[in-house]
């Protein structure tokens, strides 16, 4: 028990540190979304693969226009995997972006700014290909949704409600100012979510946004964990099954806010839980964002934190090959961003490995 007490506080003390550092250089991501499991993919050892495994997804590069116009998006592509896993016949089936506001009525030149982006990057992905039962290698039709996001935008949702976008507003203004006056504003903030959630005619959607900024809110004025946690699982009871359409075959998509809340929803539940030593929670809402949300979630700088703390969770609970599979990403991102991988974890990763079967 001391050794994971202090492997934790020593993590703690890291994690601030790296915040920082990933806030800081506001980096454009873009990210792909698969089916979840219980455990990280790269963990699973079914005897054969039911569907092709992706081996490379290089992210596609942000489109100018959008970033110069702050436009998100997601967008589902259908392709084909060869029986040497490359990629053919690529193509956007569905797609969702914000901004429509920011273009004058009939101008459509926005519309698929996101695709050829897209599709250029899905052409050199690459796959470990589908194999039957017997083992024979057989072509397969996959889909993968690619979702653009801006970071240091996470707090930014679109649900077309004025009073959100006024409250969001002094919200970002006055969230790290401590003094006494940024203290005040912050409670008023409060209390003016909370009269929109009691008295607002709100959709669910909507209730989701405004709890998820009710949570930010709270963390900044410092409230206990479990208050901050019951104001993120109310949100997610309003978000987690927001659908806006079903598509051919029955798959389900949903809008880039919806997908907002459900990957930075989850950072803060597992951040919360982390400080009060839930690991088993911890695991659960990490390994739901890692493999349900983001493949290339383990290219980004923002999500460092988060790989460091599901290795922690996972080698306190003896899941050796989630621990080893964290802490393993977490240090080749730690190169690539320019942070130090935390040395006492060199230790911990050394071992998780040495029990991976």
């Amino acid at each position: 028990m001391e050794e994971r007490h202090i492997l934790k506080k020593r993590f703690v003390y890291h994690l601030v540190k790296v915040f920082f550092l990933c806030l800081f250089v506001g980096s454009i991501s873009a990210h792909e979304g698969n089916q979840e499991k219980s455990i990280l993919k790269a963990c699973d050892k079914t005897p054969y693969v039911s569907r092709a495994k992706p081996l490379a997804q290089p992210p596609p590069n942000y489109p100018r226009k959008a970033l110069f116009n702050f436009l998100e998006a997601n967008l589902l592509v259908e392709l084909k995997v060869n029986k040497l896993g490359e990629v053919e016949d690529p193509e956007v089936v569905w797609q969702h972006q914000t901004g429509d506001y920011r273009f004058k009525p009939g101008d459509h030149s926005h519309k698929n700014i996101f695709v050829r982006n897209t599709l250029a990057a899905v052409k050199r992905y690459k796959y470990e290909p589908r194999k039957t039962k017997e083992g024979e290698i057989v072509e397969s039709k996959e889909k993968v949704l690619i979702a653009f996001r801006l970071e240091g935008y996470e707090d930014i949702l679109y649900i077309d409600n004025k009073k959100f976008d006024k409250i969001l507003r002094e919200s970002r203004r006055v969230r790290d100012h401590k003094s006494k006056k940024g203290i005040a504003s912050l409670k008023n903030i409060i209390k003016s979510i909370e009269t929109e959630l009691e008295e607002g005619d709100l959709i669910n959607i909507e209730k989701a946004a405004f709890l998820y900024l009710k949570a930010l809110t709270l963390e900044s004025l410092g409230a206990p964990n479990e208050e901050i946690r019951k104001v993120l699982l109310d949100s997610k009871t309003n978000y987690e099954y927001e659908i806006i359409e079903t598509l051919k075959g029955g798959i389900e998509v949903k809008s880039v806010t919806s997908e907002k809340l459900n990957s930075f929803g989850a950072l803060l539940l597992a951040d919360s839980y982390f400080r009060d030593s839930d690991y088993e929670n911890v695991e659960h809402e990490l390994i739901h964002l890692f493999n349900s949300s983001r493949s290339n979630i383990f290219s980004q700088k923002r999500f460092l934190p988060s790989l460091l703390q599901l290795g922690i969770a996972s080698y306190t609970l003896r899941n050796w090959c989630n621990a080893n599979e964290a802490l393993e990403r977490a240090k080749v991102l730690s190169k690539s961003s320019k942070v130090t991988f935390p040395s006492y974890l060199e230790e911990p990763l050394k071992y998780a490995k040495s029990q991976v079967k």
